[in-house]
């Protein structure tokens, strides 16, 4: 993990597994902030097709 880097508490409470959150840290937990920005944005750019029109803007 980048040197003085602290990752926050989540501030909402969600209903994942466990399994798949370990991986995903394990995959990312090395990159720098703007690296995982770039990630989240591409998945949540493939996610936006499974939402209607009005979710877009929810």
């Amino acid at each position: 993990m980048t040197e003085g880097f602290r990752p926050s508490h989540p501030k909402i409470e969600i209903d994942d597994d466990p399994g798949i959150r370990a991986q995903i840290e394990a995959l990312t937990g090395e990159l720098s902030q703007q690296q995982l920005a770039k990630w989240a944005l591409i998945i949540a750019k493939k996610a936006l097709q499974y939402v209607d029109n009005q979710q877009k803007y929810d």
